[in-house]
């Protein structure tokens, strides 16, 4: 992490006596399309650091599920933490997309909740918001790659999934659990994907627009396109 990230890593009103601090893995860069306008738009001062396949949850392993080094996540992690004492934000926004156990060690709803329980007793007495994982298309429940879906698809239709195997049940749970138990509200983003019984590739607008960039993040186009319906899902949560 930069040594001037509160400065390098601003954005939304700069002027702002309000802060919002995002911490988390390439998820959190993917909503930062939106949250920047929407921090600007409502008056906050938004400051952002992320690191691709680093979740922002304490007490995780130094590798994960493969043994890989996971990136150095716990030295980020932990400057995460470090920054947020230094910044002192209003608001904290933790997302991130797992959840690392170790060599072989899938992540369990008990595990997930200590570390995010963990993460809100650090960062009180901020004000923590959840955001929920978005559907993904996850090769082994879909069978598909939003782009190879797109290539061999002979009907689109073939490429929407129902909700629950798109999205991860074990962040989603724990979530859902230290919402319930620490107090700590929860934006469901869910809608902004999917009905109750389907989650699109594509949407029709006055044209179409491709929701996904690949099986893990939306598309940035699609993101700034669900701003104003994603303010309204937050705003009551600041």
């Amino acid at each position: 992490m930069p040594q001037n990230a509160v400065k390098l890593c601003r954005f939304g009103d700069s002027k702002a006596k309000r802060t919002i601090l995002v911490l988390g893995d390439s998820q959190a860069a993917m909503w930062l399309v939106a949250l920047s306008p929407i921090a600007k738009q409502l008056h906050w001062n938004l400051v952002a650091v992320a690191h691709d396949g680093c979740p922002p949850w304490p007490d995780q392993s130094t590798t994960d599920i493969y043994g890989d080094p996971s990136n150095g996540c716990q030295s980020f992690v932990n400057s995460e933490l470090a920054l947020e004492r230094t910044l002192r934000p209003q608001v904290v926004i933790p997302v991130g997309d797992g959840f690392h156990s170790g060599k072989g060690i899938a992540t369990t709803v008990p595990k997930a909740i200590a570390g995010m329980r963990a993460f809100v007793a650090d960062v009180a007495p901020a004000h923590v918001i959840f955001i929920s994982p978005i559907p993904m298309y996850h090769i082994g429940l879909t069978g598909y790659t939003p782009a190879t879906c797109l290539i061999v698809a002979k009907d689109i239709r073939t490429c929407e999934f129902p909700p629950r195997p798109m999205i991860n049940q074990v962040i989603w749970g724990a979530e859902k659990s230290v919402a319930a138990s620490e107090r700590v509200p929860r934006v469901n983003v869910t809608p902004l994907f999917c009905t109750s019984t389907k989650c699109a590739l594509v949407v029709k607008d006055a044209g179409e627009r491709l929701v996904y960039f690949d099986s893990d993040h939306a598309n940035r186009f699609y993101i700034a396109w669900i701003t104003s319906a994603f303010e309204r899902l937050l705003k009551p949560a600041l």
